[in-house]
């Protein structure tokens, strides 16, 4: 999934750049930053394929940041089939806790409604290129959310109509600056614009639904998740 945000100027750097080109967290490290260059979906007897795997990859060619063997300047990762590093050994299991978290409140709800729409559809898997990746908007991931509570919609329809109106601000930027590498993710604004539509306007529909019925109780695990409350 992606932000229409991190579309329309791919190349330019995000606030938390130094001048220097260096990169800083405001408030520390994001989990999954920090697990890197290991993979928590992986077991950790298997990790050594992955290090294997990205030290071969186009990204990492030139930064010798993977290397096989023991250093006296860095601390040995893997070793023997297991994770070696205390602190990478902590990334991890919470990375994979975080996972669990993210999978009981709201990436299994997206998966299953993706399902028919995607996966169950033979046409639909062929848009995606082997070995590669289908973009879609956060349509699905905010309709998931918003069923937390009648709150957590109305932020879910505020987020909804900023990502509208900055659409909409991008795709006039590419309309005057008439560059023919801009249509691809023009497109792609477009798209992103129509899925959001349609998720705001089911999104209404439930408020109306919920305004003649009883209210349903709001999940305050989820609700505390969301702010971050769950650790």
């Amino acid at each position: 999934m992606a932000d229409p945000e991190a579309l329309q100027a791919p190349i330019r750097a995000a606030p938390a750049a130094l001048s220097t080109a260096r990169w800083i967290h405001l408030q520390g490290k994001p989990l999954t930053c920090e697990v890197v260059p290991l993979d928590p979906l992986v077991p950790d007897s298997l990790q050594h394929l992955v290090l294997a795997q990205r030290g071969d990859s186009a990204v990492y060619v030139g930064s010798a940041c993977i290397q096989q063997g023991k250093r006296d300047d860095a601390p040995l990762l893997v070793d023997a089939g297991r994770i070696a590093d205390p602190h990478a050994r902590d990334a991890l299991a919470r990375r994979r806790r975080a996972l669990e978290q993210e999978r009981a409140f709201w990436t299994q709800a997206v998966f299953d409604a993706l399902r028919a729409d995607l996966f169950d559809s033979p046409a639909a898997l062929a848009r995606i290129p082997a070995g590669g990746f289908l973009t879609i908007s956060l349509a699905p991931a905010l309709l998931s959310v918003a069923a937390a509570s009648a709150r957590r919609r109305e932020l879910c329809i505020d987020y909804i109509d900023s990502q509208l109106a900055l659409i909409e601000r991008s795709i006039a930027q590419a309309l005057t600056r008439r560059r023919l590498d801009d249509r691809p993710a023009t497109q792609q604004l477009r798209g992103f614009a129509n899925a959001y539509q349609h998720a705001k306007a089911r999104l209404a529909d439930a408020a109306a639904v919920e305004d003649i019925s009883v209210t349903r109780a709001a999940r305050p695990d989820i609700e505390a998740y969301l702010r971050g409350a769950v650790h």
